[in-house]
């Protein structure tokens, strides 16, 4: 799952712009953590010494997840709209 983030109205406190992309494990119940958010810095310390602050995934960058096989580039970005391209059981 993902969505595009821009620091403006509400999220203007938020994390840094960007694609963030996200887990859901739906063997998890309700309440024990079913979203995981995907770290496009890992081991980075993040912002304010936050890991996740920096985690939304920016042009040029690429998640994949070996155990879908799954890829998702940030192609590009106009204003507050990315495009962005999934592949399903394509190695990267």
């Amino acid at each position: 799952m993902t969505e595009a983030r821009a620091r403006t109205g509400l999220d203007s406190a938020a994390w840094p712009t960007g694609v963030p992309v996200y887990s859901v494990n739906t063997a998890a119940a309700s309440g024990n953590g079913p979203v995981l958010i995907r770290d496009a810095r890992p081991s980075s310390g993040g912002c304010d010494g936050h890991e996740l602050n920096d985690a939304p995934f920016t042009v040029g960058s690429r998640f994949h997840d070996t155990a879908s096989n799954t890829t998702i580039d940030v192609i590009s970005r106009s204003g507050d709209d990315y495009r962005i391209t999934i592949a399903f059981g394509v190695a990267p």
